[in-house]
């Protein structure tokens, strides 16, 4: 993180002090005390010091503050402070009552001196910033008026301050990221379908029956793979049986239920399963697939069945107007092609994955991520830099993974936001409702001018604890 750079250092320089013959004793001095530039003027302060100043009570001072560039070739003349002696004060006022005297340049301030008493001027000036404002001098000019060995009306340079060069106030907005917590135990699950042939209305699974050895033989190769992982433990062992929408709706359920046992024996006979891991379960008529895969299809009559299915609440009369759709051709096509697919074994194995050191985590995360948890992906990402491809590399997968934890979407919306890619960010960031998220979405906002909403959402992180939210808050309000 960059840092948050401070209000503009003040530098001050001074010329040697110059005194008016005749005009008085001492020294006058001028000290630059501050120096800023809020939104787009620039503004000083300075102070004139008089302690050492010896003035006749016949005299007037006045002291004439010129802002100019280092050349000369830009000159702005401030208005003036004016000093004088007791006397001479008096004069004055009544010149400027009486006579109607006024000055050549209105003053900024009219002092009598008292001799021997600590005394100053303090003003500021703040006007629009110009680019020949930075590294530019404010000259100080002295006029002397009723000393008897002076010329009077004669500006003479006594001192210069410099104003120092402006750098550009640099903000730097946190991003935030969540880092997941560890996972107590990583659980996992994965599901598979195996479409075993049945004779019709019967449950027994015949190995050599139509092409079930070639799928047995798939479902042996995944159970395999998953018994022989030593990083995973099975933990339980699902079947699920369907049938296809055709026949008796109550057969149809005895049917699947069957089926479902008649798989989940197979398995158990081959593998050898823990009987307190196993369970089988019959879903009856899969009117769901069926759904689903007509909604995918190109079929003449697809919006008749999507909406016999949807609409039709009771079954045999759902089945009948299936039927006579187009003559019974739509009936004929779905037997044909798409009812023995739902007949079909779901089987879930679900299963806990050990814990993965981060050298471990770096290899199988471009292998089998689905066995890392976020936290393990986090700390991958976080061993390479943030701008490198593997740093994406790692969200990108988190992201296809997990794409709706809410997390990973804050996670990818950051490194979005910190690459410049805030649309990107700032999308991925909808919907979710945490302080972290409006943080990151308040430097979005920050980054693209919008300033109060930037400010509310800074203040909504800020007011719900977010340490960083608060930072942002915080520096907002002195942007």
């Amino acid at each position: 993180m960059k840092n948050i750079y401070p209000l503009i250092l003040i530098l001050l320089f001074s010329c040697t002090l110059l005194k008016g013959q005749g005009a008085y004793k001492g020294t006058i001095r001028v000290e630059l005390e501050e120096v800023d530039r809020p939104e787009k003027d620039i503004r000083f302060k300075v102070n004139i010091l008089f302690d050492e100043l010896i003035l006749s009570s016949q005299n007037l001072l006045e002291i004439t503050p010129v802002w100019m560039t280092q050349d000369s070739m830009i000159q702005n003349y401030l208005p003036p402070v004016v000093i004088t002696g007791k006397k001479r004060h008096t004069a004055l006022d009544r010149a400027m009552l009486f006579d109607g005297f006024t000055f050549n340049e209105e003053p900024d301030t009219i002092l009598i001196r008292k001799n021997g008493i600590a005394q100053s001027v303090s003003f500021v000036m703040q006007v629009p910033y110009e680019q020949w404002m930075s590294e530019s001098i404010i000259q100080f000019n002295e006029t002397v008026i009723g000393c008897a060995n002076c010329l009077p009306e004669i500006p003479n340079p006594f001192q210069q301050v410099q104003l120092p060069k402006y750098a550009v106030k640099s903000y730097t907005y946190y991003v935030v990221y969540i880092i997941p917590e560890p996972e107590p135990v990583k659980q996992r699950e994965s599901t598979y379908s195996a479409h075993i042939n049945y004779e019709v209305n019967k449950y027994n699974l015949l190995r050599n029956y139509r092409n079930n050895n070639d799928i047995l033989n798939q479902v042996a190769a995944i159970i395999n793979e998953l018994k022989e992982d030593p990083n995973l433990t099975i933990s339980e062992f699902r079947v699920t049986g369907y049938a296809s929408p055709e026949g008796n709706f109550n057969s149809n359920q005895i049917l699947s239920e069957n089926r479902a046992n008649a798989f989940l024996s197979y398995l158990d006979s081959h593998y050898g399963f823990d009987t307190a891991v196993i369970t089988a379960v019959g879903k009856g008529e899969d009117w769901d697939g069926l759904r689903k895969m007509v909604a995918e299809s190109y079929m003449e009559d697809r919006d008749k069945i999507l909406d016999l299915i949807d609409n039709t609440p009771n079954i045999t009369e759902r089945k009948n107007k299936l039927a006579a759709l187009s003559g019974g051709v739509t009936y004929r096509t779905l037997l044909r092609d798409y009812y023995p697919l739902l007949r079909r074994n779901d089987y879930t194995v679900a299963y806990n994955v050990r814990a993965f050191d981060i050298e471990e985590a770096k290899k199988i995360i471009r292998t089998q991520p689905e066995l890392l948890s976020l936290n393990e992906m986090y700390l991958v990402a976080d061993t390479y830099a943030r701008d490198s491809e593997e740093y994406k590399e790692v969200f990108n997968i988190a992201a296809t993974l997990y794409p709706d934890e809410p997390q990973v979407r804050l996670n990818a919306a950051a490194f979005h936001i910190e690459n410049g890619e805030l649309e990107e960010g700032l999308k991925l960031l909808e919907g979710l409702d945490m302080p972290e998220a409006w943080n990151n979405a308040g430097v979005v906002y920050a980054r693209t001018g919008d300033k109060e909403k930037a400010k509310e959402l800074f203040k909504q992180a800020a007011d719900a604890g977010l340490e960083y939210g608060i930072k942002n808050y915080e520096q907002f309000l002195d942007n």
